[in-house]
Parts: structure tokens; C-alpha cells; sequence
């Protein structure tokens, strides 16, 4: 070979490898930020995976606790196991759950709390033995537990909220 061929081809290596190493830092980001975004993909399905093993586990317990309530006739003990489930659930429902399931199950709160009072002034009356006084708490309470058992568990709002625990991404 002649040597204006070889002092080509040297140019040419001298221009090449400077291109070669920018190619392979170029190429070597990009499979960097492939393989990072599949692992922010992998995290985030595994995350919402997680949240909803524990939004399931919340609408069971809300199920569970209104199921209690209607067994009981509205008679909860408040400080027994059941009403104890319940207030952590809400507790946890706060992190994990926007506001609309929050209200829903802070208005299911406030009715249990109603009918344990509501159940309270109709146990004072029986006690007095002023039944004509029961009667009407009786009633009420009555139509506090038709409403639970209807409208609480037919509601928009559960049907919405915890259907959605599927797709919500809370994060």
C-alpha cells in the first residue's frame, strides 16, 4: 500500500474513534433510560398492586362492619373489636382513599354513633318503664337501620369509590 492510503486510513481511524466512543456513551444513556423507565413501570404496578390489597381489605371491612351494625339492630358496642376495626380502617382509609370514601365511611361513623345513642335514651325510657316514651326512639331507630341497610349499601358513592380502588393511584 502506498502511504497517502495508510495516512488515510490513519485520519479516518483518528476520526472514527472519537465517533465511536460518543456512539457507545450515547447508546449506553439510552439503554440506561430504557432499562430505568421499565423499572419505574415495574414499581408503579407494584405499588398500585399493594394499594389495592389494602383498599380491598378496607371494603371488606367496611362491608363486614355494616353487616354487624344491621345484625346488632344498631346495638354496637363501641369500644368492642368491630367499632375498633372500623376506626382504624377510617384511620388508614385516609392515606389510601380520597374524600369521597372518606365522607362515606365518616357518614356511616356518625350513624352508628346516632343509633348508639338513639339506643341509649330507648334503654333509659324501658328502664323508667315509660314505654310511651321508648316507642318513638324505637321508631327512630328503626328507620335509622332501614336507611343503613338500604341507602348505605346501595349507594352511588360505594359503588364509585370502591369499584375504583381498581384504578386509583394514590401515590
Amino acid at each position: 500500500m502506498c502511504e497517502t492510503t495508510v495516512s488515510i486510513i490513519r485520519n479516518w481511524v483518528g476520526v472514527l474513534a472519537p465517533v465511536a466512543s460518543v456512539f457507545a456513551a450515547v447508546t449506553a444513556m439510552g439503554v440506561a433510560l430504557w432499562v430505568a423507565k421499565l423499572q419505574r413501570e415495574i414499581q408503579e404496578r407494584q405499588l398500585r398492586r399493594n394499594l389495592f390489597d389494602k383498599r380491598y381489605a378496607i371494603l371488606l371491612l367496611v362491608q363486614e362492619f355494616l353487616a354487624h351494625v344491621l345484625k346488632m339492630d344498631g346495638a354496637v358496642d363501641l369500644q368492642g373489636d368491630e367499632c375498633r376495626r372500623f376506626w382504624n380502617a377510617m384511620a388508614q382509609a385516609e392515606f389510601l382513599f380520597d374524600s369521597d370514601v372518606n365522607s362515606y365511611m365518616n357518614e356511616i361513623k356518625q350513624t352508628v354513633l346516632s343509633l348508639h345513642t338513639k339506643h341509649a335514651q330507648r334503654n333509659h325510657w324501658v328502664a323508667m318503664r315509660e314505654q310511651d316514651k321508648a316507642e318513638p326512639v324505637m321508631a327512630d331507630i328503626l328507620k335509622i337501620l332501614a336507611e343503613l341497610s338500604g341507602s348505605f349499601l346501595e349507594k352511588p358513592i360505594q359503588k364509585l369509590a370502591f369499584q375504583r380502588l381498581f384504578y386509583q393511584q394514590k401515590i
